[in-house]
């Protein structure tokens, strides 16, 4: 599954005020009505993170015509952390793993000799997909959730949202 990665909103959270192409604003995935949300906030607004943040960066608004990128990889990291044992979000937590996996920060690890480990490549549904992160030196064992029919566009605008960063700063 592949998601196209949207740009912020070009507003501050904060103070409602319209960010600028080239201008410094912090991200944060804030935990909130029961979900994670994304706030961008313009630099003179940030007063650090929020207390329910998961994750938090720095960024540079992009131009208009400024093609996506990832949020910062430590952050992705963050979250997925965050993430573990949250029963409400496993869609979320499997699907932002098969996107790092994707972007080769974490890679499968050949766990067809486990059998409470399931199938590594994902064949079974109640199967765990295990996981290496080589940049943390940590091994994560994450439920193979796949989201129904009804989650997967609701899941997709909460992924797209989370990852998307701007320019790096």
């Amino acid at each position: 599954m592949d998601y196209r990665i949207h740009k912020p909103q070009p507003r501050c959270a904060s103070t409602d005020r319209p960010l600028t192409a080239g201008e410094p604003f912090y991200s944060a995935l804030v935990r909130q009505d029961g979900g994670i949300v994304r706030l961008d906030l313009a630099a003179e607004a940030w007063q650090g993170p929020p207390e329910s943040s998961l994750a938090w960066w720095r960024s540079t608004m992009p131009a208009e015509d400024a093609k996506p990128t990832l949020a910062p990889v430590d952050a992705l990291l963050d979250l997925l952390e965050q993430l573990e044992g949250n029963a409400t979000d496993a869609a979320l937590r499997y699907l932002l793993a098969l996107v790092l996996v994707r972007r080769r920060v974490l890679k499968i690890i050949d766990a067809s000799d486990d059998d409470e480990a399931g199938s590594a490549s994902g064949g079974s549904e109640a199967g765990v997909l295990a996981l290496n992160c080589r940049r943390r030196g940590t091994d994560y064992q994450i439920p193979i959730t796949p989201p129904t029919r009804n989650e997967t566009e609701g899941l997709e605008e909460r992924l797209t949202s989370l990852l998307w960063a701007g320019e790096a700063a």
